[in-house]
């Protein structure tokens, strides 16, 4: 922990940040275990299926849409590669267990991001008494965690742009060629694992020239590091596409020119405020959207707005609209929060006198007591059950040779199959009707994916293999009113 003494002078901050760093660790390693399978979609086609496809086991047939096109880029599978073919040559084959070290590895790099972070909030709140709450909000709130356990562009991206701007952050006033060429390879390497943050990198870089003032010698190297990082895309494109290409200028085109991004949703501009409240967790949602917008309001100067205010801008004016994407500035958002009840305190309104009463300290005390519990149950919840039951059938696939499936199809969930998780050897067959699955004889194994028709199963003589719920809980009387909840259940089923 060189780093910590280097930056930090006071020995209870010190005792402080390695605890938090100690249960933060603990949490990251528990989500990176449990938060099995996928968030969206795209962390499994864009990513795994990608990935399959260089190790055989996939189909560069059976990948989406983008592959064609060539707009995706193949620098977080390639790094994901690099990974999963050396493990292959020691016998670690295993989908689920190259997807588990993929988690342990992108929730690692966002544990580090997050302890940069924590240095770079030491310098914008040097009260203690606040920063504290910054730096305990920043591991702790509830969904950190989680998504930093995601395999997805969004939090790659994420990681790496948060740790840019931290040591932008922390090395302010100091001209050393590597820091600024770290920075700059940073901010490029965040642009190539998700185009998009080409806004905030413009801008934290214009912030830097404008506000900051940095040197434009430093600003130099940067800009030299974010083009090796253009390079490198390009050489690592050739490796995935197998020809020459310009991956960012082909998403751009094929989305906002040929406008095909129109195809996911005509959403208002202000939905990302709803979605928030809506899906996030209150009060906690709104604390968030609140303090994140009063920031925005009072600190227009701030590299945090800078650097997170231009994506809002520009996801609000496109059309399709998803809470992940704006999973690249959530680590930032506790800090802004913060920022703006520090602000708070220093001006003479009625809201200030309010947050000073005893009765919203008790708030904020329930308001944590919530997030600390929802913070444990997601910290330990599967991202997609879909997969758990994948897994079930890759590891007993001697016995599980052939399944007929109604409903969801878990080996084709879209019109691209899941093939990364799926084992070669295994035969599946998707049946129309409920009745007929019961009755054809093909395969004794059946897989549904609603609560509801494995309960009528089980009624009718079936033997369940396996469910995503506990079995004394599915055929719960008191469950029943939720039976058309997605529960995947594998059943044994024998002809009458």
């Amino acid at each position: 922990m060189k780093i910590l003494h280097r930056y930090v002078e006071s020995t209870d901050i010190k005792i402080f940040l390695k605890r938090v760093l100690f249960f933060s660790a603990l949490l990251h390693l528990i989500a990176a275990i449990f938060s099995t399978g996928f968030h969206h979609w795209d962390e499994h086609y864009q990513i795994y299926e990608f990935l399959g496809a260089k190790l055989g086991v996939s189909k560069y047939s059976d990948l989406t849409w983008e592959y064609p096109h060539m707009m995706r880029s193949w620098i977080q599978p390639g790094m994901y590669y690099a990974v999963a073919k050396p493990l292959s040559w020691i016998g670690l084959n295993n989908p689920f267990s190259l997807a588990l070290v993929f988690r342990l590895i992108t929730s690692a790099i966002g544990l580090i991001s997050l302890f940069y972070l924590n240095l770079a909030t030491l310098k914008w709140i040097r009260e203690f008494k606040y920063s504290k709450w910054a730096i305990l909000l920043t591991h702790f709130l509830w969904f950190i965690p989680f998504i930093q356990a995601r395999t997805s562009s969004e939090t790659m991206s994420g990681s790496l742009f948060v740790l840019a701007i931290s040591l932008i952050v922390i090395n302010e006033n100091k001209e050393k060629f590597l820091s600024s060429l770290w920075i700059g390879i940073l901010m490029g390497l965040s642009f190539q694992f998700r185009f998009q943050l080409g806004f905030l990198v413009m801008f934290v870089w214009f912030w830097q020239l404008f506000i900051g003032k940095n040197k434009i010698s430093s600003l130099s190297i940067q800009a030299l590091g974010i083009i090796l990082c253009f390079g490198l895309e390009v050489l690592i494109a050739k490796w995935g596409y197998g020809k020459w290409t310009f991956t960012p200028w082909n998403y751009v085109y094929e989305n906002l020119v040929l406008n095909k991004q129109a195809g996911w949703g005509g959403m208002p501009w202000y939905d990302y405020f709803r979605l928030t409240l809506a899906r996030g967790i209150p009060p906690i949602s709104i604390f968030l959207v609140f303090g994140t917008t009063f920031f925005w309001m009072m600190h227009p100067k701030h590299l945090l707005t800078w650097a997170t205010l231009p994506l809002l801008i520009v996801h609000s004016a496109i059309s399709a609209k998803a809470l992940r994407y704006m999973f690249p500035i959530a680590t930032l958002t506790p800090v802004m929060m913060v920022l703006f009840y520090v602000k708070l305190q220093s001006m003479n309104i009625p809201l200030k006198e309010m947050t000073r009463k005893k009765s919203f300290k008790k708030f904020i005390k329930f308001t944590w007591g919530i997030n600390l519990i929802v913070l444990l149950v997601v910290s330990f919840k599967s991202a997609n059950p879909m997969v758990n039951l994948l897994s079930y059938l890759y590891s007993n696939q001697e016995k599980y040779e052939s399944v007929l499936v109604y409903g969801s199809n878990p080996f084709k969930p879209i019109t691209n199959p899941t093939a990364y998780y799926t084992h070669p050897n295994l035969e599946h067959i998707q049946i129309a009707e409920f009745e007929d699955l019961l009755k054809d004889n093909r395969s004794k194994f059946k897989i549904v994916d609603r609560a509801k028709w494995a309960r009528i199963a089980i009624t009718d003589g079936c033997q369940l293999h396996y469910s995503s719920i506990p079995k004394f809980i599915l055929t719960s009387s008191l469950f029943k009113p939720f039976e058309r909840t997605r529960v995947w259940s594998l059943l044994e089923c024998h002809q009458k």
